[in-house]
This record gives C-alpha cells, sequence and structure tokens, in this order.
C-alpha cells in the first residue's frame, strides 16, 4: 500500500500534467516518482542488508552484477538530488510552504499586504497563482479570528481586478 501511494499519485500527475500541457510540472512530478522509486529500492536493500539477507559469496557474476546495481543506483540518486535541490533551494529562501504555488505580481501582493495591515485580528496564508499562466488567477487566503469585514474585500477587489485586468471572483 505504501509503495503504492508513493508512485501512483506522481505518475498521475505526470499524465495529466503532459495532457494539459503543463511540461515544467510534468518534469517536477517524473523526479518525484524517480526518487521515489530509488528510495524504496535502497530502502529495500538496506533492510535486507540489516536482517542479513545477501547473494551468495562464491559467485563472482552475481557480486559484479550487484555491485554494478549499487553503484547505478547511487549515481541516479546523486543524479536526483541535483534538480530537488534546485527546487529546495529557493524555497527555503523565502519561506514558501507549498511548492505548487506561484508568485503574484508584486503590486498585488503590496496591495494585499497594505490592507491586511490596516485590519487587527486578520493573517494572511497565501496570495499565489496555482499556476503559471495568467489566466491561473489569483488566490487569497487568509486567516482571522473575527469575520472579515464587507469593506475589507470591497477595497481589495477593485486593486486586484485593475492590476490583472480581468473579473475577480470571491468567496469566503
Amino acid at each position: 500500500m505504501a509503495i503504492a501511494s508513493a508512485l501512483v499519485p506522481p505518475l498521475a500527475v505526470v499524465g495529466i500534467a503532459i495532457s494539459s500541457g503543463e511540461y515544467a510540472l510534468s518534469g517536477f512530478s517524473a523526479v518525484l516518482f524517480l526518487t521515489n522509486i530509488v528510495a524504496i529500492i535502497i530502502g529495500a536493500a538496506l533492510v535486507f542488508r540489516l536482517i542479513g539477507v545477501h547473494g551468495s559469496l562464491e559467485q563472482t557474476k552475481t557480486r559484479l552484477w550487484s555491485r554494478r546495481t549499487r553503484i547505478g543506483l547511487y549515481l541516479v540518486t546523486a543524479a536526483l538530488v541535483i534538480p530537488l535541490g534546485h527546487r529546495l533551494a529557493p524555497q527555503m529562501k523565502t519561506g514558501q510552504i507549498r511548492p505548487a504555488l506561484h508568485p503574484v505580481p508584486t503590486l498585488i501582493r503590496n496591495v494585499v499586504i497594505d490592507r491586511v495591515n490596516m485590519e487587527p485580528g486578520i493573517e494572511i496564508i497565501a496570495v499565489a497563482r496555482y499556476a503559471n499562466t495568467p489566466e491561473a488567477g489569483t488566490q487569497v487566503i487568509l486567516a482571522s479570528q473575527v469575520p472579515v469585514p464587507v469593506g475589507f474585500i470591497l477595497d481589495i477587489k477593485p486593486a486586484i481586478h485593475e492590476i490583472m485586468g480581468k473579473k475577480c471572483r470571491y468567496g469566503s
């Protein structure tokens, strides 16, 4: 079950992303899929080694095959560290908690931050886009102990509409 949950979702995202023309997302999901496969193989090999299961020590062909497989896994692991590290480094610098979020224009972020600073008790959870295309729109997620005043939305809505140049939908 754990193996299926580690392999099927990234592979499904690869297929859906390719069919939607989101090739970057497809590539990131493929890297995750390969990373999971390598981690499962290395984890299984480590468990087998720890419980004392190993191949025959008399056969030189088996030892050569085993050595080549191990070297291949190490090389694939090293090759996967590069794209994963490349994606992780900027996220760690910005404190981004959801790697699927894309940045919004600075003007929109500033409008939201300025308006939130005027209203006590409201906290910004995220101001982002869920795709890197302009038609994806912007999502503003707020947290508040009290109901958000209607004036808050009425102030932000026209500003975002003006910057994005299209109609905005709002939900609560």
